[in-house]
């Protein structure tokens, strides 16, 4: 078992730029809901990565921070549309990165996501320095983790250890 590193993700970029378009074109054009992507707005760098890798096993992700998503000043509106983006999409998956911590966001649309959804549709994505060491936040172990259990083979793991494959996990 191992997680997604920094080093990793970044490699994943230049190949998975033209997901990054795909994803974009898909979400204008497919009756598929997007996946919610909870992130820390400092790791904006990551982003457009990480959707590559997730566009991979065929979803678009919703993002907001594509023009006219969210306004720079945020209030009680901003909190609306991100609640009303959360509930139109069928899995909620939280970008873990070191510095997330930080986020005020991700703690409050985590918990919109558990009341509206369930377990069984989040997930929690780690990006680590290290591929075998996570330093999890603790509410996080009542959630599933996108590990890769075998090269290539990327899963949901789930915290009774039961696993399935990310793309089956994204469909369902």
């Amino acid at each position: 078992m191992s997680y997604l590193t920094f080093d990793r993700i970044r490699n994943y970029s230049n190949t998975l730029g033209r997901a990054f378009t795909q994803n974009e074109h898909a979400k204008k054009y497919t009756k598929k809901t997007p996946v919610f992507l909870s992130y820390w707005h400092e790791d904006q760098e990551l982003i457009k990565a990480v959707i590559g890798f997730l566009a991979q096993f065929g979803r678009s992700v919703h993002i907001d921070w594509l023009p006219n998503q969210i306004p720079r000043t945020t209030n009680a509106t901003t909190a609306s549309s991100i609640k009303e983006k959360i509930m139109a999409s069928t899995k909620f998956i939280v970008l873990a990165t070191p510095n997330s911590i930080e986020s005020k966001w991700i703690p409050w649309e985590l918990g919109i996501a558990d009341g509206k959804k369930g377990l069984n549709s989040i997930a929690i994505l780690p990006i680590v320095q290290s591929s075998t060491v996570w330093k999890e936040k603790e509410y996080y172990g009542i959630y599933n983790v996108i590990e890769e259990q075998v090269a290539g083979q990327w899963t949901v793991v789930s915290p009774n250890g039961g696993n399935r494959a990310l793309r089956t996990w994204l469909e369902g």
